[in-house]
């Protein structure tokens, strides 16, 4: 079988990296990822933000996801090693 080939005979598709992605050093699928948590808090059609074609997030909503992604100071304190 060639290299890149399937069993069907089709090539695999590999996805491709956005110019930014690029720059950012970051894989397909990372970006991928980051733009499906982006659809998550997405807000369209936001008074003042009508130009912006990918939609605005609150800084609210940045603010706890933020929040919950890293473990509180109580919880880390409490955690031994």
């Amino acid at each position: 079988m060639r290299p890149g080939a399937t069993a069907k005979g089709k090539h695999s598709v590999k996805p491709r990296r956005s110019k930014l992605a690029e720059e950012k050093n970051i894989s397909a699928e990372e970006e991928a990822e980051i733009k499906a948590a982006w659809e998550i808090f997405a807000l369209y059609d936001v008074a003042s933000y009508e130009d912006e074609k990918e939609g605005v997030i609150r800084s609210g909503d940045v603010s706890r996801a933020m929040k919950s992604a890293v473990p509180s100071r109580r919880c880390r304190d409490g955690l031994r090693l």
